[in-house]
Order: C-alpha cells, then sequence, then structure tokens
C-alpha cells in the first residue's frame, strides 16, 4: 500500500495545518462501492421500465372511443397487459440512457479496483 503526504486538517486550536500520511483505503472498502453502483443502475432500469409501461397504459386510454372511455375502470393502474409490449427489466439495463449513466460509475470503480489491487 502507498502511502502519500497530504496537508489534512488536525483540529488543534490555531487551525494549523500538518502533514499526515495518507494511506489509500483497503481495497475491500472500494468493493463496496459497487454494491450501490449496481443498485442505482437496476433501480433506474426499473422505472425507466415502469415509465413505459404507464406510457402504453395512457396511450390505450387516449385512444380509446368515447363509449369505451365511459365503461373504462378510472383508477385502473395495472400494466399487465402491456408487460409483453415493454422491453423487460433485464433489457432495459442495456437502453443507451442507462447504460451511459451507471455503464461508466461502474467502469470507473472495477479501474479503481484493479489499479489499486496492484
Amino acid at each position: 500500500s502507498r502511502t502519500h503526504f497530504y496537508p489534512m486538517f488536525l483540529g488543534s486550536p490555531n487551525g494549523s495545518f500538518k502533514l499526515q500520511p495518507y494511506r489509500s483505503p483497503p481495497q475491500c472498502i472500494i468493493q463496496v462501492a459497487l454494491f450501490p453502483s449496481l443498485t442505482f443502475w437496476g433501480l433506474d432500469a426499473f422505472y425507466l421500465r415502469q415509465e413505459r409501461l404507464f406510457r402504453k397504459l395512457y396511450d390505450e386510454l387516449r385512444k380509446l372511443s368515447d363509449e369505451k372511455y365511459e365503461k373504462a375502470d378510472p383508477f385502473s393502474m395495472s400494466t399487465k397487459k402491456h408487460s409483453r409490449e415493454v422491453a423487460s427489466w433485464f433489457r432495459t439495463l442495456w437502453a443507451p440512457t442507462i447504460l451511459g449513466l451507471h455503464g461508466v460509475v461502474v467502469a470507473a470503480v472495477i479501474v479503481v479496483i484493479v489499479v489499486l489491487s496492484r
């Protein structure tokens, strides 16, 4: 593990700075960063899929004739019948908007893990 010297505030009464050795954090702590990265990637994909399902539901209601619209349940938010029309959660993980953000974050965490493991 490498030791670098960075000025760190020690909390002395006169507010002085002293050079203290800084060691890179243990690799297990950095590996923990993968968990929230992957979790938020999955959550974003889930909510993007939900948004797409609700847009399908809205489009269905929007296109109904007046007679059918009057008979439709106004409080039903069930999107089950549209689930085959929208990409699955796993496929949504690889959508460009999701992958562009979270793929870069996960890749950066992996690079840091590899670099610090040397």
